[in-house]
């Protein structure tokens, strides 16, 4: 303080003398924070679990996989891919999607520099902890119903966008569904098949008895049709527990997709959040959706 004195003498008296040992109090509190260096900053918090990552901050956020942390890309979940129908109520139309106004969604991503990641390569940058691309998603399709071949897959092609297609092995051949030659056609293009059950059930209600035949069976039923491992489950209504998340993991599948609930801590990779997508959504509420979610939580 005597240093002080001499520095400032002038300073140092009465009431201004109170007023700057306030002003060097303040600074020494508030001076990390301000320029990031403070063990209490978000900046330093992430560097602190993984460094590599902050590069990858953006409009979507840092997506990383920690032990408290859990960051992923927007995720986005379509089901029915056809116009409306005037049978078609208003709960209906929420979940099918108009043929143009699916290609307004995929142009405008495309436009904004989008590209789509397969679950696999996503799986792989948080292997090797290496930062996403800036402006990247997963797009997922439900149910396997045949609008999703015949009126969103030239859309998919014309922008080389790469999906995950989750089917219910029931429907399988049946009418306004996939066919095993479609499923086949869709894995040497490049895109994936994941398991959606075999009869959609809510998983949270299903009895010892019902796991071989609504998990097992239906996972090794698409894996004989594709000739590929099938690692990819999406939960009927997005509704989930924790038994199914360990009957899950017990056969070998690596994610699981739920829509917009919280995450399982420790068990986030079976429980990936996903946007479900709105027919009535225009491109600007989609691009709205996509550059909003899920950046912290």
């Amino acid at each position: 303080m005597e240093q002080v004195k001499r520095i400032f003498p002038v300073l140092i008296t009465g009431r201004l003398y109170k007023v700057f040992i306030l002003l060097l109090l303040m600074i020494a509190w508030t001076g990390p924070y301000v320029f990031g260096t403070g063990t209490g900053s978000r900046t330093s918090k992430l560097a602190m679990v993984r460094p590599a990552l902050l590069a990858n901050a953006g409009a979507t956020g840092v997506f990383l996989c920690g032990a408290d942390t859990f960051y992923q890309p927007p995720i986005l979940c379509y089901h029915q891919v056809r116009d409306w129908k005037a049978s078609d109520s208003r709960s209906d139309k929420a979940y099918i999607m108009p043929v143009k106004t699916f290609a307004e969604h995929m142009k405008i991503l495309h436009e904004s520099g989008y590209q789509t990641l397969l679950p696999q390569e996503w799986l792989g940058y948080m292997e090797r902890h290496e930062p996403l691309p800036e402006k990247c998603f997963i797009l997922t399709f439900d149910d396997g119903t045949r609008g999703q071949f015949s009126n969103a897959l030239p859309l998919l092609n014309r922008y080389n966008y790469k999906a995950v297609f989750f089917i219910m092995t029931v429907t399988i051949d049946k009418n306004y569904y996939l066919t095993r030659e479609q499923l086949q056609d869709l894995c040497k293009a490049g895109h994936v098949i994941g398991c959606h059950t075999w009869s959609h059930p809510d998983m949270r209600f299903l009895k010892e008895g019902d796991w071989y035949d609504q998990v097992v069976k239906p996972g090794k039923l698409l894996g004989d049709i594709t000739g590929n491992t099938i690692s990819c489950f999406a939960y009927p209504y997005g509704s989930w527990n924790s038994n199914a998340i360990q009957q899950l993991k017990k056969n070998d599948y690596r994610m699981a997709f739920q829509l917009n609930g919280p995450y399982e801590k420790g068990s986030q990779m079976f429980t990936i959040r996903r946007i479900a997508i709105d027919g009535r959504w225009s491109g600007a509420t989609l691009m709205k959706a996509v550059s909003d979610f899920n950046v912290h939580r």
